[in-house]
Order: C-alpha cells, then sequence, then structure tokens
C-alpha cells in the first residue's frame, strides 16, 4: 500500500516537473519573441524621430527598387559627421529604409544608403528574424490617415512575430505611433 502511494506521489511529482518544463520553455519563447519585436521598433522609433521626410519616390539600391508602402518605409535622415552633428538638414541627407525581406519574408532589414559626406556607413542589417507581418500606417498634422508621404507626420508602425510553443504557434504583436522631426501638430 506504501508502495503505490510513494509510486503516486511520484508521477504527480513528474508530471508538475514536465509540465513546470513545458511552462518555462513556453515563456522563454515568448520573451524572445516580445525583444524581436521591442529592438526592431526601437531602431525604427529612433530613425523616424530624426528622420525629416518619408521619401515618396522609388529608390534603387544594390539592383532592387524600394517604394515607401504599408510594407516599406523610406526615410530621409539629416546627414551626420563623426561628431554626430548634423551637418546641412536642408541639402545632406541619409537614406534609411526598412523592408521585409522578400526571399525570407520573416526577415525584417534596416539598410542605410549614407550620402558621400556622411559619417554614417552603408549597409543593411537584419532587425528581425522571426517576423510574422510589419504594418506602416501615415498620417498627416492633426492625426489625418495619408497616402501622400511627402504630407507625413507621423507614423504607425506594428510589428508582429510568430513563436512556437507547447505544439502551438502563438502570434505577438506592438505597435507604436512616432512622430517625424520637426512634424508638430497646428
Amino acid at each position: 500500500m506504501a508502495f503505490s502511494i510513494m509510486g503516486m506521489v511520484f508521477l504527480a511529482i513528474l508530471s508538475l516537473s514536465s509540465s513546470s518544463q513545458k511552462h518555462f520553455a513556453d515563456q522563454s519563447n515568448k520573451a524572445d519573441s516580445l525583444f524581436n519585436c521591442r529592438y526592431p521598433l526601437m531602431w525604427m522609433a529612433r530613425d523616424i524621430k530624426q528622420s525629416i521626410q518619408v521619401f515618396a519616390d522609388p529608390v534603387l539600391v544594390n539592383g532592387n527598387y524600394f517604394s515607401t508602402s504599408s510594407k516599406c518605409l523610406i526615410l530621409k535622415i539629416p546627414s551626420v559627421d563623426s561628431s554626430g552633428y548634423i551637418i546641412d538638414v536642408d541639402n545632406t541627407q541619409d537614406t534609411i529604409i526598412f523592408w521585409q525581406h522578400s526571399q525570407f519574408p520573416n526577415q525584417l532589414m534596416r539598410t542605410v544608403v549614407a550620402n558621400e559626406l556622411s559619417a554614417r556607413s552603408d549597409g543593411s542589417r537584419i532587425l528581425n528574424s522571426s517576423l510574422h507581418s510589419m504594418n506602416l500606417d501615415y498620417y498627416r498634422k492633426g492625426g489625418v490617415a495619408t497616402s501622400s508621404f511627402s504630407e507625413t507626420a507621423m507614423i504607425n508602425v506594428t510589428l508582429s512575430a510568430q513563436f512556437q510553443g507547447s505544439g502551438k504557434k502563438y502570434l505577438e504583436s506592438f505597435s507604436t505611433s512616432v512622430k517625424l522631426r520637426n512634424k508638430l501638430d497646428d
């Protein structure tokens, strides 16, 4: 009798341990997913705050054309010198592009095309490799939605990442609204 009670207690402890391990793994995957959304949002918010304009015209970079849309953001940002100071806000700008990779749609990329006077370096980097979706909404002064990118004063960015846990797929979304440099409401 005592042996069967001990066996039941042991099975209960084993079951609790197994479910705790699954819960820990799920929470770890969720934390990674949350970080994978917050990190690129931080980059995007910083660059949007520094930008002077959403670029409406297509941009050719390394043989690929990019156009601002709900899935791609092209920013004109003042070029900076090696000390981080703006060179000439009106005449010297760099281009920063946030885009979802066409061959690897789970990757969110950040590409910099620097002006020859700028201390920024040209290049691309992966900001997120578990991206499920990216959506960009554009607003002019006063918070009115716009499809004219040249009128954009604020951008709402929504990123969603997907992760696997306990045999299920989970989706986490984060959103932020950011105003462009010197684009204050009237």
